[in-house]
């Protein structure tokens, strides 16, 4: 009885890193789109 609110508590501490993690993935690859949508542009031009 004693563990299980220290297991909840890491199952939501580990549900904040996976969401930070994929937040900061998500805006790596908006940062690659937009160098590659900046290099088409210098192209065209």
């Amino acid at each position: 009885m004693t563990s299980r609110p220290f297991l909840r508590k890491n199952h939501n501490f580990k549900r904040g890193l996976i969401d930070k993690w994929c937040i900061s993935n998500a805006s790596l690859d908006n940062a690659l789109l937009v160098s590659k949508f900046i290099e088409i542009i210098m192209l065209i031009k």
